[in-house]
């Protein structure tokens, strides 16, 4: 034999043991790089690593609800996420990542099942009666061109809470061009148990008004701020179409995700 084959088959040899070395390494790099305490080797990550550990999807992997349930969704995570890697080594990252969470990550199999979400009342902090089935639609029909997510009402608020609800979104949903005489009338569709309660009960039951005891119903009309634009927007022609609600909805509530309060004043609600 030649010593030209024994060389072939020896650079053959070494290309076959580097290239099951490269796959061994990429396998291995895939695992690390999908758990979640690789995600807290970025020191910006630390305080939303820190938050997660102590939600209740603390059992929950990053990657079950930053990537949506498909291959191709996946292949693309990958890729993003190799782009935060390169501007974290190259310092051009941001302190506050911006992270979207598809409907699909949520209600994919194992985790929220959607016909058990719409067939189960809850009680938002203990005194609000709540269902999804009458938020799981379009709201086009109330003029808004709303299209809700589940991110829509459950969100990253402060580091302690990795995502909570947020009642602002609550209010400036039910509240905003709504008047105060409205509302009124409205109040035991959410505040169910008051009619129940000892101290309001002869008070319902008289027909009183909230609004006759309780004053402070709602503080301002949850107005969109033009400035608040300029923090995302600097095009013009985008900032020329502001008065378009229903465009506005669709590109940022719809479309991606944005949360009420970034764009709209807070509502105050309290019984005083």
């Amino acid at each position: 034999m030649s010593d030209w084959v024994i060389n072939k088959r020896k650079v053959f040899l070494v290309i076959g043991v580097l290239a099951v070395l490269f796959v061994l390494f990429m396998a291995s790099a895939i695992y690390v790089a999908e758990r979640p305490a690789f995600c807290n080797t970025c020191h910006n990550m630390k305080p939303y690593y820190k938050g997660w550990q102590e939600s209740p999807h603390k059992d929950v992997s990053c990657l079950d609800c930053h990537y949506e349930p498909t291959l191709g969704a996946h292949l693309k995570g990958k890729i993003d996420g190799l782009m935060q890697v390169i501007e974290y080594i190259t310092g051009r990252y941001s302190d506050k990542p911006v992270a979207k969470i598809n409907d699909t990550s949520c209600l994919r199999e194992g985790c929220h099942d959607k016909q058990d979400l719409k067939n189960t009342a809850v009680m938002f902090k203990d005194k609000v009666s709540f269902t999804h089935k009458t938020h799981w639609r379009d709201f086009d029909e109330l003029g808004k061109g709303v299209h809700l997510r589940c991110t829509t009402c459950h969100m990253w608020l402060t580091f302690d809470k990795h995502i909570d609800v947020d009642e602002n979104t609550c209010l400036v949903c039910h509240f905003k061009n709504v008047s105060v005489e409205k509302i009124t009338h409205q109040c035991l569709t959410c505040h169910t148990e008051i009619s129940q309660n000892d101290e309001h009960k002869e008070y319902v039951e008289e027909g009183m008004h909230c609004a006759d005891c309780h004053t402070t119903i709602k503080t301002t009309n949850a107005p969109v701020l033009e400035q608040m634009c300029y923090f995302c927007h600097a095009d013009p022609e985008k900032l020329a179409k502001i008065g378009d609600r229903d465009l506005m909805h669709q590109s940022h509530v719809t479309k991606n995700n944005a949360d009420c309060i970034n764009c709209h004043e807070f509502i105050k609600h309290g019984k005083e």
